[in-house]
């Protein structure tokens, strides 16, 4: 399971001659278990077949049943956001649909589920997961579409131009099949969206510098953080069980001040010295509460004395911890429908007043960008 803190994609990339491997189009929600329409690659960020952008299912035809539900049964999916793309202005959301025919209409679609988006400080991650959704008790059908549709609301994410909500789609077929009454759930309350000002809210300190490590069931990453508020510079290193040993070492640097075509996000892979661009999404601040979505749950208190605020979302079942004093940040879990840790992530920040030079500055060969199709061209 990837997580809130690595990996990448684009909205309009730029190649270096030999960053070819790399080559990625625009991916962002992609629906693994039950396997989506079409192809599904997730062996790195960016793959066309989870960038889909028409109702209902970006266009692609329907085949048999890749899965059967149960009708009245509680079900788990599985569901991959490709790219982070959080706006705090009108914060989006994802939501599953089950219709009861294969080739549906807006009035054919029952809403199953509805999860909230998260920040993720950064565009370029790769995040699962794990949902629990109640299959209708009341019909059956042979052929059935459950839809995936994640509502970004980023203006930096419109296409084509009447997706004025900034969506992507992905659909599986589906069956739904009767069973015995006895074991029919009824759904639970519904979780709201984490909206009302509920408890305290923070802004991370203007300039700081973070080690951190995240451990899931796939291994181990590492990182180190530079987050310059003021000037809207990020650089982001991460080691570790990325994608294989020729690219386990990646950095990420954004700018987001330069705003022709999009703030640029540099990746980068020291080890085989390849680079890429991307346009990334608008700079936001590192920042704990109600406005992010997060609902304040309790303060706990370290050995030392320090006091931990600690914030969760219900509906997309993270858990966010940060020093009560300064707002520097301590780490995100991400929790299963079981409420089992999924991967854990440990921040120790610490302020600065200034950064070593070149922090923010992509690599002597990373100067030369050759021009790659445009994510939302015929590459896809």
């Amino acid at each position: 399971t990837w997580g809130p803190f690595w990996i990448q994609a684009c909205r309009m990339a730029n190649l270096l001659p030999l960053a070819a491997l790399l080559a990625v189009a625009a991916a962002h929600v992609c629906l693994v278990d039950p396997h989506q329409r079409g192809v599904l690659s997730l062996e790195e960020p960016g793959d066309g077949s989870c960038f889909r952008r028409t109702p209902y299912c970006g266009g692609v035809a329907p085949g048999a049943p890749v899965r059967t539900f149960h009708a009245g049964a509680r079900e788990h999916v599985v569901f991959q956001q490709n790219l982070n793309h959080w706006y705090p202005q009108k914060p989006g959301f994802f939501d599953f649909a089950l219709a009861y025919t294969s080739t549906p209409t807006d009035a054919d679609w029952t809403t199953l589920s509805t999860i909230d988006d998260y920040p993720g400080n950064d565009m370029v991650t790769q995040t699962n997961f794990s949902v629990e959704i109640l299959i209708p008790a009341q019909r059956t059908a042979s052929a059935a579409v459950l839809r995936i549709r994640y509502v970004s609301y980023n203006p930096l994410e419109i296409y084509p131009a009447n997706n004025t909500d900034a969506s992507f789609y992905n659909c599986a077929d589906v069956a739904i099949v009767a069973q015995a009454a006895h074991v029919q759930e009824t759904a639970p309350a519904p979780k709201a969206p984490v909206r009302a000002a509920v408890g305290p809210s923070c802004v991370s300190p203007s300039r700081w510098v973070a080690e951190g490590r995240t451990s899931s069931r796939v291994g181990i990453v590492t990182h180190r953080i530079f987050y310059d508020a003021v000037a809207q510079l990020v650089r982001w290193e991460r080691r570790g069980n990325l994608w294989n040993e020729t690219y386990n070492e990646q950095v990420l640097i954004t700018n987001y001040t330069d705003l022709k075509d999009g703030p640029p996000e540099w990746v980068i892979y020291p080890r085989v010295q390849q680079c890429l661009t991307y346009g990334a999404d608008g700079f936001y601040a590192w920042q704990y509460g109600p406005q992010n979505g997060m609902a304040w749950v309790r303060n706990d208190t370290l050995h030392d004395g320090q006091v931990v605020m600690i914030y969760s979302n219900p509906t997309n079942l993270f858990e966010w911890r940060v020093l009560a004093d300064g707002c520097r940040p301590l780490g995100i879990t991400q929790f299963n429908p079981e409420h089992n840790i999924v991967q854990d992530t440990q921040l120790d920040a610490h302020v600065t007043d200034s950064f070593p030079p070149g922090t923010f500055t992509p690599p002597a060969y990373c100067k030369t960008p050759l021009r790659h199709p445009s994510c939302r061209g015929s590459a896809l």
